[in-house]
């Protein structure tokens, strides 16, 4: 009887004892074989070298057994070893892949300094820069993974008793705004001197008489006071008033009302000219900075490489018990050469994020270049910004300095 009938008739129960105990004794000892040999990895190709010595008792049947048994170790170990790479890989995908795919674009929420996270100190300065009447200093950011962030633009002051955040999302580098309105630019030609070809010594007042005609959202001058007669009572406007002729910050700190106050909140700041066929031009950019005490931030920045980004900063100290001393602050916003550091240095910073101005699709050069000729011409402002009612616009409208003022309702 071969080994293989014998153990046909140990599965079918009908072997003796003595040969059932037999039989049960040569599984055992190859089941202990099989743990040996998968324990220390000797399923090679040494197991089928003709100098292997098997056991005078075992027989070709036996020999494949262990064969079978060695393999079906093989293959478990190599399925726990697929296991521990599929969860390895499954756990990378749920809680590294996302922040990867995030390296890979523009992070708001990136914490810069112990206060400040990225586009709060973006936003910042492009609201400065950018959106007279509008400036946003705090962002805040819900990441969700893969270059998404949910933000949450946060308005700290009003001039109209009511506060409105704007919500959107930022998308591997795009921004979504569900409410575009509120930071939108001001068109191109709120100021008068839009597209003035002239020379700058002289006023716009002077060049009207030559025939020329402002390409401004006011119309021209009859048509701006008319529509300022007309304002409504007791309701805020954002003007934007043209200077009939340009003037140094200097002398834009001396245009102040009776009580000494300067009427100017924020200043647009000559940035480009040039001489084409002999005749001046200019081409707005409608850049500028808030020259008037409004809001304070508390933020972290390169100092070093951007000196008074932000005017009134005001981090708690505590060595010092307080906060930064306003009346410092005012006098810094008066002095021409520290505003013209602040004014080329949020023009070097914005320059540098060229990730915030993707999402704004605006271009650096626009803002190195604007930086490099204010560092070589100094501040020239050409017109100004300031929240006021009907009473306060007449009243500056009034001045003999004042070309036009072009006026919106506060959003």
């Amino acid at each position: 009887m071969t080994y293989r009938e014998l153990l046909e008739l140990y599965k079918q129960g009908k072997l003796e004892e003595n040969k059932k105990h037999e039989v049960e004794s040569d599984i055992e000892r190859q089941e202990a074989i099989s743990d040996y040999l998968f324990d220390r990895d000797d399923v090679d190709n040494d197991i089928f070298s003709d100098d292997k010595n098997l056991d005078d008792a075992e027989s070709e049947n036996d020999f494949v057994k262990m064969i079978n048994s060695s393999i079906r170790k093989a293959y478990v170990k190599m399925g726990m070893t697929i296991l521990v790479i599929a969860v390895a890989v499954m756990l990378f995908v749920v809680f590294a892949l996302p922040n990867v795919v995030s390296q890979f674009y523009y992070n708001p929420g990136r914490d810069i300094g112990s206060e400040t996270n990225r586009m709060s100190l973006d936003m910042s300065a492009y609201t400065e820069l950018r959106i007279p009447g509008y400036y946003r200093n705090n962002v805040m950011v819900s990441d969700e993974g893969y270059g998404d962030y949910y933000i949450n633009i946060i308005q700290n002051m009003s001039y109209t008793g009511n506060f409105t955040n704007v919500s959107g999302k930022v998308e591997k580098g795009k921004l979504k705004l569900y409410d575009v309105n509120t930071l939108r630019k001001p068109s191109g030609n709120v100021f008068a001197w839009f597209q003035a070809t002239c020379d700058s010594t002289k006023s716009l007042s002077e060049i009207e008489k030559t025939g020329w005609e402002p390409v401004s959202s006011a119309g021209d001058k009859e048509t701006a006071d008319e529509r300022v007669n007309n304002l409504f009572e007791n309701t805020n406007y954002l003007a934007y008033v043209t200077l009939d002729k340009m003037m140094t910050y200097d002398e834009l700190m001396s245009f102040t009302d009776s009580d000494g106050y300067t009427y100017a909140q924020w200043c647009a700041v000559c940035t480009r000219n040039g001489i084409n066929d002999g005749t001046e031009y200019f081409t707005v950019e409608n850049l500028g900075f808030n020259c008037a005490l409004s809001i304070s931030s508390s933020m972290v920045w390169d100092e070093e490489k951007y000196p008074n980004l932000i005017v009134w900063n005001c981090p708690f100290d505590e060595n010092a018990g307080g906060y930064n001393d306003v009346s410092s602050v005012d006098e810094n916003i008066k002095d021409t050469e520290y505003m013209k550091t602040h004014f080329v240095s949020l023009l070097r910073y914005m320059a540098d994020q060229k990730q915030f101005l993707k999402l704004m699709d605006e271009e650096a050069d626009v803002y190195s270049s604007a930086a490099d000729y204010v560092e070589k011409n100094g501040l020239m402002v050409y017109g100004f910004a300031f929240v006021g009612d009907k009473e306060r616009i007449q009243e500056v409208n009034a001045r003999d300095e004042v070309y036009q003022i072009y006026t919106q309702e506060m959003r």
